[in-house]
């Protein structure tokens, strides 16, 4: 009787240890899957972003559009600083035909304006022109931006647009 208990208790021991060694297996396999498909590279193709400003329309015109100082003599105007504040349109969105429903349903979204460097150049310019300036030196656009934690993203507040005016003698 005691070889038999002696027999039933190895075969627990075997049984336990078989069952550990499956467990090991299996969470060893459960956790490299997680690993594997929780650990997987984004793509993504390359994004070039040029901001080319035209200053040769304002050359036509007799304006010098200058990122540098003015060394020519010149009368000093004064130093501009414009805030521009992109504003918001209504945008009209028609569901698609998958919205089943709701498909007849037109709503309207509020869309942020996009403008562009040039733009802002455009009103720096007539700006300083209407100032009598010929001459608009250390010119800079400045986007501010600022985070909508909402919508968890950063976006341009609103541009400042520098420079001193100046007219040429």
């Amino acid at each position: 009787m005691t070889g038999f208990i002696v027999f039933i208790n190895v075969i627990a021991v075997v049984c336990i240890i078989v069952q550990m060694f499956i467990m090991k297996k299996l969470f060893l396999f459960l956790f490299i899957s997680v690993a594997l498909v929780s650990c997987g590279t984004a793509e993504r193709a390359r994004i070039v972003d040029v901001f080319l400003l035209d200053f040769s329309r304002y050359s036509e015109m007799g304006f010098l559009l200058t990122s540098d100082s003015y060394n020519g003599e010149y009368d000093s105007i004064g130093e501009m600083t414009i805030s521009i504040t992109p504003g918001y349109f209504k945008e009209t969105v028609t569901p698609s035909d998958k919205d089943g429903i709701y498909a007849n349903n037109k709503s309207s979204k509020l869309v942020r304006e996009r403008i562009s460097y040039q733009e802002l150049a455009d009103i720096a310019v007539e700006n300083a022109m209407k100032n009598g300036a010929d001459v608009l030196s250390n010119f800079k656009i400045t986007p501010v931006t600022a985070y909508d934690k909402y919508l968890k993203t950063t976006y341009i507040s609103f541009y400042n647009v520098t420079g001193l005016c100046l007219k040429r003698k």
